[in-house]
This record gives structure tokens, C-alpha cells and sequence, in this order.
């Protein structure tokens, strides 16, 4: 199978997640870049996380995946902001269809898992198969290594 990583990252959390899922399936990664960059002040960040959710904002990102319809399996990461992911991830979601392919979402957040996002995303995908996620509290460290791997064996992503 031909995987493909796809995730958004504010503090670097998501994207140590998403390098370990690369370095144990050898996916390609699509790190999905805020067209406009969001402030590195985190106080701040939850009034504009709170404020694109309310509007149900699609804020644009930089770049494009290629050939999408090679990949079988599309990890999806990102924060959880909110109870739900950034509204950056539901403008990739809106952009690209990822029906017949298997998703596979990560998300980092201080405790809250995945809250209802498991459902939005099959909302948002209904011809795709949505597996179990995975959720790492905060950056997880050298546990989120482990937490992948055992993520992704329960999965049988990985030979």
C-alpha cells in the first residue's frame, strides 16, 4: 500500500507525529502551510482558532498534492483546537476527495483526544474508510514513538 501523510502543525507537536509515522510506513509527507501564517502567541491563537470556527472559516494553505490517486492510505494529522481540528484541515478536506481511500487520524492536544472529529471527518468523507486514530497528549516525546507503533501495527498498516 502507498501512504501519504498529511498534517498541520502550529507548535511542532503534530509534526513530530507526522515524521515518526513517516519513518516507520515511508509515506510521503504534505505538510499543510497556512497560506497566511497564524502568530506564535498561543492566547492569541485561540481567539483566531475560536474565531474560524465560529464562521466555519477555510483558511487557504501553499502547495498541492500530486497524483493523489496513487495513495491507498492518507494519515491525517493535526491540534486539536477547540474540541475539532484547525479549519485549515476542513479546507483540505473540501479541496481534495479522498473517497475509497483509508484515513488514518492523529491529533495532539494537552487531553482532549479527538472529542466529535472522528465523526466530522466521516462527515466530511463519506466514501472513505475512517480507521482509529490516534491521539498523543501534547508532544508525547520519545512515548509517542512507541505510541505510533503500536498505533500502526493495531492498524496492519505497517509489514
Amino acid at each position: 500500500m502507498k501512504s501519504l501523510v498529511v498534517y498541520f502543525s502550529w507548535s511542532g507537536n503534530v509534526r513530530a507525529v507526522a515524521k515518526e509515522i513517516q519513518n516507520q510506513t515511508g509515506a510521503v509527507v504534505f505538510e499543510i502551510t497556512p497560506e497566511t501564517q497564524y502568530t506564535n502567541d498561543y492566547n492569541a491563537l485561540l481567539d483566531i482558532a475560536r474565531t474560524e470556527r465560529r464562521n466555519k472559516a477555510r483558511p487557504a494553505f501553499i502547495g498541492s498534492i500530486e497524483n493523489l490517486d496513487e495513495y491507498n492510505v492518507v494519515y491525517l494529522g493535526f491540534p486539536n483546537w477547540w474540541s475539532d481540528m484547525p479549519m485549515i484541515i476542513y479546507t483540505f478536506l473540501d479541496e481534495y476527495d479522498l473517497s475509497g481511500k483509508m484515513i488514518a487520524p492523529f491529533c495532539t492536544s494537552g487531553g482532549s483526544g479527538f472529542s466529535n472529529i472522528i465523526k466530522a471527518i466521516k462527515s466530511a468523507e463519506p466514501d472513505a474508510t475512517v480507521l482509529d486514530g490516534l491521539h498523543v497528549r501534547d508532544g508525547g516525546g520519545s512515548s509517542s514513538n512507541r505510541a505510533v507503533s503500536n498505533w500502526l501495527g493495531k492498524l496492519n498498516l505497517v509489514e
